[in-house]
C-alpha cells in the first residue's frame, strides 16, 4: 500500500517541505518540537521536518505522569490493569496546526472537544476513559494527519486510527490503559516507523474503534460498514470497521444486514457483496451487494450464516474479515473473503457481527482476539449452490475412494458425478483428454482432476487449476500430509492439489534368500546389508555366488538412486546433472556388468516371474507390496516370505493428485471432496484399515501403528507401517519439477543402451541424457 500512495503523496511533501522548512527560520522551531521523515519524489528522497505532538495521561493510583510523551511514545501502562482518567495534548502552534481531542468517559459519554494541553476526561472521580477522537485544525491542517491508537482492555492494542476517528471501545465498559499519537506527513503510515523510543509502530490500520449499534457510539464514517435488523428492535444504526452490528445476551436474532464499502478511503476503487444463510430457506440465490438487504423482513427468520467478500480493485490490496456471535456459541473464529461464518443444519441464530479490512495476507484482526479454538463455521458442511461436479480420473481406484464422501455426506452424492477415462495416469492421451473436456466446457467441465506423481507439476503449473487456499482450503487442514506430498503439489509458492495416499519407498526381500545367504531375515539387520549403495553392491556380490540375483534389472534402482540428488533437474532453464545421476550410472554400469540381475525392465513379464525366481529383492512401496507382487498365486512357493527394510535412500513412488479447476461451477463442494479425502483423520482411518492405502496422514498412521493395524500375510505377518512412516517424514520432494518424468524415461533409454552393450563408458551414457534432452527441450540450456 505505501508504493501505491507515494505519487500521491509528491504534491502535499513539496508543499509541506517549502512551508515548514519556512517556518522553522522564521520562528526558530527546536528539535523537541518537531522531526525529521523521508519524503518520495519522482527526482528520489528528500527530508521534510514534520510538527511533533506531545501528550501525557493521567493513570489510576500514579495520577499525572511526570514527563510529557511525544511522536508515537506510550503514554500510560498495559499489563498493570490501570485505568486512563484523563489526558492533555498539544502542537507547537509554529506550524499553523492545532490539535482539538474528546474523550468517551464511563458513566458519562463524549465529552465536549477540548483544544492545546487542554484537560479531557476527569480529575478525582475515578472515571474511566474508554475511547477518544483526535484532529488537526488549523490553516496547514490538511498537509498532514494524526494517527492513534490505543490500548484498551481484554483488546491490548487496538488498530490505528486517524483524524478524528473514534479509537477504543464504548458500551462494553472497557477501560482505556495506553495511548501512542503521532502526525505524519499526508498519505504517510506510522505502521512503517518507530516512534521517539525507538520502539515500532507497526499494527493494523483497523479495528482501531469496538462501538456498538445498540449503544449508537460509532459516527459509521469508516472503510466498511454495516447495520443489521435485529428481532423487536428493527434496523440498527450503521456502524463501522469491527464495531458490534446486533447484539449479545439477549437471545435476539439477526433478520437481515445491509453492508457498504467506501474504498476510496483507502485509495482504491471496488465493493463488497455478501450472502447470507437464512433459517428454512437456506442460502440465498444471488449476492447482495453495496448496502443491498440481504435476509429477510417481517418473516421472522433468523440469519444463520454469512459470507462477505470485496470485489473489484481493492479486493487484490485487502482482505475482509469477520466473525459472527452465534446462539450457544458466543462470539466465533474468524472468516475472510468469501469464507462461511456462523452455523448450519444446527438451528442456531446470529445474534451480532463485527466486519473489518485489512491489508492483504495479515493475519485476522488483532485487535478484535478470538478464542484461540473458535472456529468460524460449525454444522454441516454447506456448498454454495446444487451445481454438480465432475471428477476426472484414469481408472477405477479414485471412484471407489469417493464412496467414502458420499458415505459421509449422502446429501452431496448425486452432486459429485465420476468420469473414467480409462487410460495411463501418466500418457499423453490423459493429458489431452483432460485439456479437451476443460476447453470444451459445459455441464461436465473436469472439476476435480486426478493427477499422477509423476505429471503433478506439468498439470499444476497450468492456469486452469487454482490454489487450495483460494478455495478456503488452509495450512491447518493439511498440516498432518507428510512434506513431500506438499512439496510435489505446490508451484510458484501455492498448493495446487492433495494427495489422499503417500508412496514412501522401500527395499522389499525374499526371507528365504536372506536367512540363507545372509543368515539373518530380521530386517533391522538386513538393513545394514543394504544400508547405502556400497554396502548394497557388497550384497549383491554375495547373491551372485550364492546363486541369486540381487535385482531383477538395473532400472529396479532408479527412483532410490535419484531420490539422493542435491539439485533439480532443471533450475531456471538450465539442466544440472546431479552426481546423484552419475552415481545413478555407474551402480547401473555395476549390475549389468557383474551379472547382478536378470536384465529385466519393471512391468515385462520377465520382472513378474522374478517374483517367484531367483531375484532377491525390489525398490517398492505401499501399492507395490499390496498389489503388485504375485507370490499370493495359488501354489506359489514364495508366499508370505517377504519382509521390508528402508534400503539406502528415503524415495517414494507415485502417488494420486486431486486438484480443482477454475471452471468448477461448485469449488466449495469440491473443496469439501479434497478435505474429506485428504485430511478427515476419521475417514483416511477408514480407508486405510478397508482399503489397505497407506494414506497420506501422520495422525492416522500413527493411530493405526498404535491400535496393532497393519500386519499383512504378504510380508509373513510383519507390520509395514512404521517403517514406511520413518522413510515418508524423510523423503524429500522440494527437487521435483515439471520436467522430471520425460528426463527419468531419458534415463530408462540410456541403461537399455548400456544393457545391450552400446556404451562403453559411464561418460558415453552422460553425453546420449544429455543429447536427448536438448532435442526434448530446445528451449533450455543444458551444462
Amino acid at each position: 500500500m505505501r508504493a501505491m500512495k507515494c505519487w500521491k503523496r509528491l504534491t502535499a511533501f513539496l508543499l509541506s517541505f517549502v512551508m515548514v522548512l519556512g517556518l522553522v527560520l522564521t520562528n526558530g522551531i527546536t528539535s523537541e518540537a518537531a522531526r525529521k521523515e523521508t519524503a518520495w519524489t519522482e527526482d528520489g528522497e528528500i527530508e521534510v521536518t514534520v510538527p511533533s505532538v506531545m501528550y501525557k495521561t493521567h493513570v489510576q493510583s500514579f495520577g499525572w505522569e511526570k514527563s510529557w510523551k511525544k511522536d508515537g511514545q506510550s503514554s500510560g501502562t498495559f499489563g498493570k490493569a490501570k485505568r486512563l482518567e484523563a489526558i492533555q495534548i498539544h502542537v507547537d502552534g509554529g506550524y499553523g496546526i492545532g490539535i482539538e481531542y474528546r474523550t468517551h468517559v464511563q458513566s458519562i459519554g463524549w465529552q465536549g472537544w477540548k483544544h492545546d494541553g487542554q484537560l479531557s476526561g476527569t480529575s478525582g472521580q475515578s472515571k474511566r476513559l474508554e475511547a477518544i477522537q483526535i484532529r488537526l485544525t488549523g490553516n496547514n491542517a490538511d498537509l498532514y494527519d494524526v494517527y492513534y491508537r490505543v490500548h484498551a482492555q481484554t483488546y491490548g492494542w487496538m488498530g490505528w486510527v486517524k483524524n478524528g476517528e473514534p479509537a477504543g471501545t464504548a458500551g462494553q465498559a472497557k477501560r482505556l490503559e495506553a495511548i501512542q499519537i503521532i502526525i505524519v506527513q499526508k498519505w504517510e503510515s506510522p505502521v512503517y516507523m518507530y516512534n521517539a523510543s525507538g520502539e515500532s509502530l507497526k499494527g493494523s490500520e483497523s479495528c482501531g474503534f469496538v462501538g456498538t449499534a445498540k449503544t449508537n457510539t460509532s459516527d459509521a464514517n469508516g472503510v466498511v460498514t454495516y447495520k443489521t435488523h435485529v428481532q423487536r428492535y428493527g434496523d440498527q444504526s450503521w456502524v463501522s470497521d469491527g464495531s458490534i452490528a446486533g447484539t449479545s445476551g439477549e437471545a435476539k436474532r439477526l433478520e437481515a444486514i445491509y453492508i457498504k464499502l467506501n474504498a476510496s478511503k483507502l485509495g482504491y476503487t471496488g465493493g463488497i457483496r455478501y450472502k447470507t444463510h437464512v433459517q428454512s430457506f437456506g442460502w440465498e440465490k444471488e449476492w447482495k451487494k453495496d448496502g443491498q438487504m440481504s435476509g429477510t423482513s417481517g418473516k421472522a427468520k433468523r440469519l444463520e450464516a454469512i459470507r462477505i467478500e470485496l470485489t473489484g480493485t481493492i479486493s487484490s490490496y485487502y482482505d475482509v474479515y469477520y466473525r459472527v456471535h452465534a446462539q450457544s456459541y458466543g462470539w466465533m473464529g474468524w472468516a475472510k473473503n468469501g469464507e462461511t461464518a456462523g452455523t448450519a443444519g444446527l438451528g442456531k441464530r446470529l445474534e451480532a457481527i463485527q466486519i473489518c479490512l485489512v491489508e492483504k495476507g495479515s493475519d485476522a484482526p488483532n485487535a478484535l482476539p478470538a478464542a484461540s479454538n473458535a472456529k468460524a463455521y460449525q454444522g454441516t458442511p454447506e456448498p454454495v449452490d446444487n451445481s454438480i461436479i465432475y471428477v476426472y480420473s484414469w481408472n477405477t481406484e479414485l471412484g471407489d475412494r469417493l464412496q467414502y464422501f458420499k458415505d459421509k455426506y449422502p446429501q452431496y452424492a448425486d452432486k459429485v458425478k465420476y468420469e473414467n477415462l480409462g487410460l495411463g495416469g501418466t500418457s499423453d492421451e490423459y493429458k489431452k483428454e483432460i485439456e479437451a473436456a476443460y476447453q470444451k466446457g459445459g455441464q461436465k467441465v473436469p472439476s476435480i482432476v486426478a493427477i499422477d506423481e509423476d505429471v503433478s507439476k506439468h498439470f499444476m503449473s497450468s492456469d486452469m487449476f487454482v490454489s487450495m487456499d483460494s478455495i478456503g482450503i488452509t495450512k491447518k487442514d493439511y498440516s498432518n500430509e507428510f512434506q513431500y506430498t506438499i512439496d510435489y503439489a505446490t508451484v510458484n509458492g501455492k498448493l495446487k492439489g492433495l494427495c489422499w495416499q503417500a508412496t514412501p519407498g522401500c527395499f522389499v526381500y525374499r526371507t528365504d534368500i536372506a536367512q540363507k545367504v545372509l543368515g539373518t531375515s530380521d530386517p533391522v539387520k538386513v538393513q545394514t546389508y543394504v544400508k547405502d549403495w556400497d554396502a548394497f553392491m557388497q550384497t549383491a556380490e554375495k547373491m551372485k555366488q550364492a546363486g541369486y540375483k540381487m535385482v531383477s534389472g538395473p532400472k529396479e534402482i532408479q527412483n532410490a538412486a535419484l531420490a539422493d540428488r542435491k539439485s533439480a533437474w532443471v533450475n531456471d532453464g538450465t539442466v544440472t546433472i546431479d552426481p546423484a545421476v552419475d552415481k545413478y550410472l555407474e551402480l547401473a554400469m555395476q549390475l549389468i556388468n557383474n551379472g547382478y540381475t536378470n536384465k529385466n525392465d519393471p512391468w515385462t513379464d520377465g520382472w513378474g516371474s522374478d517374483f517367484t525366481g531367483d531375484v532377491f529383492g525390489y525398490f517398492g512401496c505401499p501399492w507395490f507390496v499390496y498389489w503388485s507382487i504375485n507370490d499370493e498365486e495359488s501354489g506359489s512357493a514364495t508366499a508370505g516370505k517377504r519382509n521390508i527394510c528402508a534400503g539406502p535412500s528415503a524415495y517414494n513412488w507415485g502417488g494420486t493428485y486431486l486438484s480443482v479447476t477454475d471452471k468448477c461451477p461448485n469449488k466449495e463442494l469440491a473443496a469439501l471432496v479434497l478435505k474429506t479425502l485428504c485430511c478427515d483423520t476419521d475417514v483416511m482411518y477408514k480407508i486405510q484399515d478397508e482399503t489397505l492405502d497407506f494414506v497420506n496422514n501422520k495422525a492416522v498412521v500413527q493411530k493405526m501403528i498404535a491400535n496393532g493395524k497393519g500386519a499383512t500375510p504378504i510380508l509373513g505377518g510383519a507390520n509395514p507401517l512404521q517403517t514406511w512412516y520413518n522413510v515418508a517424514v524423510k523423503v524429500d520432494g522440494s527437487k521435483a519439477t515439471q520436467y522430471d518424468s520425460v528426463i527419468d524415461g531419458y534415463l530408462y533409454t540410456v541403461i537399455d543402451g548400456c544393457e545391450g552393450g552400446h556404451h562403453e563408458s559411464k561418460d558415453d551414457m552422460k553425453s546420449m541424457l544429455k543429447a536427448m534432452i536438448k532435442e526434448g527441450y530446445p528451449n533450455l540450456t543444458v551444462k
